[in-house]
């Protein structure tokens, strides 16, 4: 295995595990969600490990990666809930926050009465 696939696996552990970081870091430690958080991308990451042929003395530095993509992912949830009211999903806040509809703190409820406004039907008189 030669170093570029290694950073190839290296770099989607941590990527990967953004959002699994950012879930985690909404919900209360050692809950039910909390642990699918924290165990969830093991088996994409050791499966990739075993197809790509990675040895086992890159094992920690792929762990190492695992927990920096998970602590990182908490800390863009920390940095994000300054800005608008985060969800537990990475993809759906970044797509608030980019796509201008976060331009303030947006109560619950307000959002649901937006979201049925949006979702009338056009009146025809």
């Amino acid at each position: 295995m030669n170093l570029t696939v290694f950073l190839g696996i290296a770099a989607f552990t941590y990527l990967f595990n953004l959002p699994f970081g950012y879930w985690r870091a909404g919900v209360r430690k050692l809950s039910r969600h909390w642990i699918l958080a924290v165990h969830l991308p093991v088996p994409a990451i050791f499966t990739l490990r075993v197809l790509l042929g990675v040895r086992l003395e890159f094992i920690p530095l792929l762990v190492a990666a695992f927990f920096l993509g998970q602590l990182t992912g908490g800390k863009i949830r920390r940095l994000l809930a300054g800005k608008l009211e985060v969800s537990l999903c990475l993809i759906w806040d970044l797509v608030r926050l980019l796509g201008g509809k976060a331009e303030g703190r947006v109560k619950p409820a307000q959002r649901e009465a937006e979201a049925f406004n949006h979702t009338l039907p056009m009146q025809l008189f």
